[in-house]
């Protein structure tokens, strides 16, 4: 039981520290929606630099980096070891980095549809939400849904099997994943740019 438990708890530890890292470094990723809508993505597109970089690091949270270090304080006193602590950071920044790209995704949709911050709104919420839950509860079409279209799976669920018990297979699954997410969201995005209509809301950027 008090395995299970320690388990749980360095779950939701993961679920932060990943959050956290998102959110440190690549905040603006899930503000895309708003700067779709309002017509504020036209200060980025004057600027001699990769668009999507710029405006997914334009802005930082400084609340995130709680969330950072409980998922270390987390780990350091449930499940510490030379090896889970290099694990636990690689797939932190794995996990955010796919966390981020889904966001991108999701948040590109606002390119076609008038409502996609809705959807992303939800979408996001949704990964988050099922990212504190073990993946064990969720079975057939709901877990298949997990491990792919919303990406938890591979943002906590593998990761955590991982820490539990290190298999070389799992790592190289998720190193993947997070490299065919880091291109589908710059594709997406670059896609959805081409059909952008300035609205001449320039904002000056310092």
């Amino acid at each position: 039981m008090v395995r299970k438990s320690s388990c749980g708890l360095v779950l939701w530890g993961l679920a932060a520290s990943t959050f956290g890292f998102a959110h440190i470094f690549f905040n603006m990723a899930f503000d895309i929606p708003e700067l779709i809508i309002g017509g504020k993505l036209d200060s980025f597109l004057v600027q001699p630099k990769n668009v999507l970089l710029g405006v997914i690091t334009s802005g930082t949270s400084t609340s995130a980096i709680g969330d950072m270090i409980y998922g270390y304080v987390i780990l350091c006193i449930f499940r510490f070891s030379p090896l889970n602590f290099i694990l636990f950071t690689v797939l932190t920044v794995t996990g955010g980095l796919i966390l981020t790209s889904f966001a991108v995704v999701m948040g590109s949709i606002s390119f076609w549809i008038v409502k996609g911050d809705i959807i992303s709104g939800n979408f996001i919420g949704l990964m988050l939400n099922m990212s504190t839950y073990p993946d064990g509860i969720f079975k057939g079409v709901v877990r298949l849904l997990l491990y792919s279209i919303i990406p938890v799976g591979l943002v906590i669920y593998l990761p955590m099997r991982l820490i539990i018990s290190f298999h070389l297979w799992y790592l190289l699954i998720i190193l993947v994943f997070t490299i065919f997410m880091i291109g589908l969201a710059f594709f997406v995005f670059y896609k959805g740019l081409k059909r952008y209509s300035s609205s001449n809301l320039m904002s000056a950027r310092v």
